[in-house]
């Protein structure tokens, strides 16, 4: 049998908290699913943030079921993200390829130019993929952190074009 002090030191609860702490994960999962701050999922929830961090980091299985919990919204993000990046991808693939079978003359001037409509890669898509290097966890350190624009001309040109929205004196990048 296992002593009270070394049950909390393994991060073991009482089957009454247990499913106490499966009712708490139960009510706070829709709001921290949609990317809720876990204070903000708790007074959705109507439960007292006080209640979740008595538990959150000392009971494994409750932390574990938090942390998938909060992450969802980001994977969802991220899936998004990936997707946008495999679709240049494939479209840059298939000009590539056009490119390679009009200089070997197995396609037309006609062919090359009905694919390079089809798979066109726009200045927005150029714009999120260097958005994209700059920003995500693993390219930031090739890329670099930011991006540097100091050329007005391009500033206003972005922000024409909708790519970035001015906030006084901070621009931000639009969600494509």
């Amino acid at each position: 049998m296992i002593g009270t002090k070394k049950r909390k030191k393994q991060g073991i609860v009482a089957s009454t908290t247990r499913t106490k702490l499966d009712l708490i994960v139960q009510k706070l999962e829709p709001y921290l699913r949609r990317g809720e701050s876990m204070r903000k999922a708790c007074l959705n929830a109507k439960i007292p943030p006080s209640t979740v961090y008595t538990y959150y980091g000392k009971d494994r299985d409750f932390t574990d079921k938090i942390d998938y919990h909060m992450a969802y919204a980001s994977v969802l993000v991220n899936d998004l993200f990936f997707a946008r990046l495999v679709d240049m991808a494939t479209r840059q693939n298939k000009l590539q390829e056009a490119e390679r079978k009009f200089k070997d003359g197995i396609i037309g001037h006609k062919k090359l130019a009905s694919i390079k409509a089809l798979n066109v890669i726009s200045d927005r898509d150029w714009a999120f993929l260097q958005w994209f290097a700059v920003n995500s966890h693993n390219t930031r350190k090739e890329y670099g952190t930011r991006i540097d624009l100091y050329e007005k001309d391009l500033i206003d040109e972005m922000i024409a074009s909708g790519l970035i929205v001015r906030h006084g004196q901070l621009l931000h990048f639009v969600a494509i």
